[in-house]
């Protein structure tokens, strides 16, 4: 009974996601100072997503970096793959940032919001957040002095910096340890996903006690409608980049090399419906592969190497994602960020999605990252994640639409199609 019971239950997790955020929320209003006391649990469940950040990035660059392995045609077509995945996903950064501060979600007029805020999110850590950022610390912060002090203080481009080095350097080198390094990274990754797959078990608990506690402080302060408000301008910004990448960008790309973007959406709809429904690109891999091979035309060679590296390394919907929500975030706290704090963004969020897992809810955990290298609190995920599962089908289409353009585009140069 109890077996099925949880079968039911991981069928229908993101359905008990969206109750957890709809309940939290009508909790937090009808409740609001009974639910500010259920802050905790949301604590919680965020800490258990900022324990696997350096994991998670540590092991799926190195996985990304051992997948170039192989013969000259796998290397010539990786090295093709990461520089397309490198530049869609550094242009979806910089639609999101360029958006972002356009229309400036988060900077309405709002006397009790900071003080409301203070409340719910750690203020030391806002203050961090304040210090000057100069472009030479973004540089040194690339190159740490120690890696396990990077880990420690979330510097996320060093530890980028030196996994990426150290994985090239494991290819370089002749050992009969190699192979094992590499096969254990594989399971230890299998191993880091799954964790990540049981802590998201806890997403509609942990998403009703972050939204609860929230929505319960802004109705003690009488600020409620201000927020709703400022989400609605946040939620349009990132649909608008997702939009701007997935109709303008990448279209633009693939007619670049001779791809019809209309055909090859039709072609791909199966994958990208299943991408909106599942929000995950791993689990809609199979469908992008029998889309890519049997519909859009792309040999096996190609897609059966380039979609599984990008369902792992290209996210760029996740990348619009955390661009614009860190620059919300810090709107929202009162954070005037400097153009070198904005380029710590670009950077980490483009390194970042590229080592994001491909299911759901995984985005959160790379979105800690990046508020970190700005120096803003991960409890800044409060302010977003009552419509990050809806905002999570789009970018995952997007994602999985930015995979198998860049498919279609390197069997084009490579004259397979």
């Amino acid at each position: 009974m109890l077996r099925n019971l949880a079968a039911l239950y991981k069928q229908h997790l993101q359905t008990f996601m969206f109750i957890g955020i709809i309940g939290g929320a009508l909790f937090g209003f009808l409740l609001p100072e009974l639910s500010v006391q259920t802050a905790l649990i949301g604590e919680l469940f965020l800490r258990l997503l900022s324990l696997l950040v350096v994991p998670v990035i540590v092991l799926s660059m190195l996985a990304g970096v051992f997948n170039l392995k192989g013969s000259e045609n796998i290397a010539r077509i990786g090295l093709k793959a990461i520089l397309y995945y490198a530049t869609t996903t550094a242009l979806a950064v910089v639609v999101g940032l360029t958006l972002v501060n356009i229309i400036q979600p988060g900077t309405g007029d709002s006397p009790n919001r900071e003080k409301v805020l203070a409340e719910v999110i750690t203020t030391d850590t806002m203050q961090e957040a304040k210090a000057s950022f100069r472009l030479s610390d973004v540089a040194r912060n690339i190159v740490p002095k120690n890696i396990f002090q990077a880990a420690t203080e979330g510097n996320v481009l060093g530890l980028i910096f030196f996994t990426i080095f150290l994985g090239v350097a494991l290819l370089q080198i002749k050992h009969p340890g190699v192979d094992a390094v590499m096969s254990s990274t594989s399971a230890l990754f299998d191993g880091v996903l799954w964790m990540i797959e049981q802590i998201l078990l806890l997403a509609p608990l942990g998403f009703f006690s972050l939204i609860a506690s929230l929505v319960g402080e802004f109705v003690l302060e009488e600020s409620l409608l201000q927020l709703g408000v400022d989400i609605g301008w946040y939620t349009l910004t990132v649909v608008s980049g997702l939009l701007v990448h997935a109709l303008i960008i990448l279209p633009v790309l693939a007619s670049l090399f001779r791809v019809s973007p209309l055909s090859f959406a039709q072609a791909m709809f199966p994958a990208l419906t299943t991408a909106f429904s599942t929000a995950s690109s791993s689990a809609t891999l199979p469908v992008t592969l029998d889309s890519l091979e049997h519909r859009a035309g792309v040999s096996n060679k190609i897609a059966s190497f380039v979609a599984p590296l990008g369902a792992t390394v290209n996210m760029d919907g996740t990348a619009i994602y955390e661009a614009v929500a860190v620059v919300f975030i810090a709107n929202m706290l009162g954070v005037d960020l400097s153009g070198t704090q904005q380029l710590m963004i670009f950077l980490t969020a483009t390194f970042s999605a590229i080592g994001a897992a491909g299911i759901p809810g995984a985005g959160l955990i790379m979105m800690v990252l990046v508020l970190h290298s700005v120096g803003l609190p991960a409890d800044g995920i409060k302010l977003v994640v009552v419509v990050d599962r809806v905002l999570d089908m789009l970018r995952t289409s997007i994602n999985v639409w930015g995979d198998s353009i860049g498919a279609a585009i390197i069997a084009r140069t490579e004259e397979q199609r």
